[in-house]
């Protein structure tokens, strides 16, 4: 905690932009609990590394408590739907990250992924939001233009480039 705290001090000193990953599964969410004894998004709070450049990766499994911090913070999820289909982590519910008021942009992971491309991540986003549909009654799949965004201005925001940036 001693570095991650120290990364916070920097952070602040130099206002740089922060991008890591958070609860991408459900073992390293519990080993974060475990280590820390802190859910997994005031870890980083604590640190001082939840701020409005910060940028996290996944975030499949934080709870509304969580994602009512990171909204406060003003941070950021990359959702990464290819990586999280690979890895067999889970799916991230966008319409749940918005609900809060979260900035959400679209990444590929790579290094998880199947595929640079964020085209494909644009697919694997729709069809990660089908699938949650069949499992949740009401459930309003992302549609095309929900995806455009999230690849294109949605991460614009979610890195503070967006419209009126300069």
């Amino acid at each position: 905690m001693d570095s991650m705290i120290e990364l916070g001090q920097l952070v602040k000193e130099y206002n740089v932009n922060v991008q890591t990953h958070i609860s991408e599964n459900t073992d390293e969410v519990k080993q974060v609990n475990s280590k820390y004894g802190l859910p997994y998004a005031n870890v980083y709070d604590k640190a001082g590394l939840l701020t409005p450049k910060t940028v996290l990766a996944h975030g499949i499994y934080l709870t509304d408590e969580e994602l009512s911090l990171l909204s406060q913070r003003g941070s950021s999820v990359s959702h990464c739907p290819d990586s999280n289909t690979c890895l067999k982590s889970g799916m991230c519910d966008v319409r749940r990250l918005f609900s809060f008021g979260i900035k959400v942009g679209l990444g590929t992971d790579v290094s998880g992924g199947a595929s640079p491309s964020i085209v494909s991540a644009m697919r694997s986003a729709l069809a990660t939001s089908i699938n949650l549909s069949f499992g949740q009654k009401n459930y309003k799949p992302l549609n095309y233009l929900d995806v455009f965004y999230l690849a294109t201005l949605g991460g614009a925001e979610a890195f503070h480039r967006g419209a009126g940036w300069t």
